[in-house]
């Protein structure tokens, strides 16, 4: 689920969220638009978002699987 869409779910600007999860609501903006990359916040701060959003962490940045040829290739002896 998308940032944006969960906090929209809860009710909450990006104010009240960065608040309540004890980041820069800057920080919230720089994640919804894209511009910082969520896969680079520190596992802590994933976890401050989603409680704050009443959300598990996998839920709010889920981890992409990865296509089965690729890991097929990688699991293949050369």
């Amino acid at each position: 689920m998308e940032l944006r869409i969960a906090r929209r779910i809860a009710k909450l600007t990006q104010l009240e969220l960065a608040k309540r999860a004890g980041v820069d609501d800057s920080f919230i903006s720089l994640i919804e638009s894209g511009k910082r990359d969520i896969r680079r916040v520190d596992y802590e701060t994933v976890v401050r978002i989603a409680r704050a959003l009443n959300v598990t962490p996998d839920e709010l940045f889920p981890v992409p699987e990865e296509p089965a040829a690729a890991v097929e290739d990688i699991a293949r002896p050369a």
